[in-house]
């Protein structure tokens, strides 16, 4: 199991590519958590270390069907197979909770993607009218697709053939950055991120439905922060996460 949970994290420290498109060492991030049962709000992390790789996926190669055949059209998938040598169940999958993995990801030819993020969890609605097909979702991403994946989930991707006679072969490409992070506890970094005077990259975990997580047993951090917290909620917010003792 530790392979499969470490598959993509090894790989990209072994590439260790060159990317302008994802944060640099000593750069921050801001991740806006979803949580069933808890506010919705931000955790500022800060970028360790960084390691960039490109991985290419073919469909047919790691996971049946090998096609996504009309009239079905459809084919949700967890990114897994054999790579050199070892079974994975799920690349996206890991354990290491002071570790973000920011992935890039197209498909070609261009399908239409609906992101169950985390497994199970739809992160779309549906309509009747949009596309002319019934209870067709409409909250679909037409590739490349930007996301950060947090520790301890699995992500299920639903490829949709918009080529209704045409069967397709998907074949898949992504970047990604593997970072090593810290959650950010400094007073006044938080303030400058949250009020919009710095500029870092956002990202919405997961999406417009809240998701089942555990926050303080995967992440160290009891809730996130409000967006628009005052001071003394920022500061208030720091002491907990300290008395939690993952974060320093």
């Amino acid at each position: 199991m530790e392979g499969e949970k470490s598959f993509l994290i090894e790989r990209a420290k072994k590439l260790s590519e060159s990317n302008p498109h994802f944060v640099e060492k000593g750069g921050l991030t801001c991740l806006i958590f979803n949580i069933d049962k808890l506010p919705k709000g931000a955790v500022v992390f800060q970028v360790l270390d960084r390691f960039v790789g490109p991985f290419e996926y073919s469909l047919g190669e790691n996971v049946k069907p090998d096609k996504i055949i009309p009239p079905k059209n459809s084919i949700t998938i967890r990114l897994s197979g054999r790579f050199a040598g070892r079974d994975i169940e799920d690349l996206f999958y890991f354990d290491d909770a002071n570790v973000l993995i920011h992935a890039v990801l197209d498909v070609f030819p261009k399908l239409y993607v609906y992101k169950y993020f985390i497994a199970g969890s739809l992160q779309a609605d549906y309509h009747d009218i949009l596309l002319g097909i019934e209870k067709m979702p409409w909250g679909f991403d037409v590739p490349p697709i930007e996301f950060v994946v947090i520790p301890y989930v699995h992500l299920e991707f639903c490829l949709f053939n918009p080529y209704l006679i045409e069967p397709v072969l998907p074949y898949i490409r992504f970047d990604y950055a593997v970072y090593d992070v810290k959650v950010v506890l400094d007073e006044d970094i938080i303030k400058n991120v949250l009020r919009r005077k710095w500029v870092v990259p956002w990202f919405n975990i997961y999406g417009p439905r809240a998701i089942v997580y555990d926050l303080e047993k995967r992440l160290g951090v009891a809730k996130p922060l409000k967006v628009d917290a005052a001071d003394g909620e920022i500061r208030s917010w720091i002491e907990k996460v300290k008395e939690l003792g993952v974060w320093k």
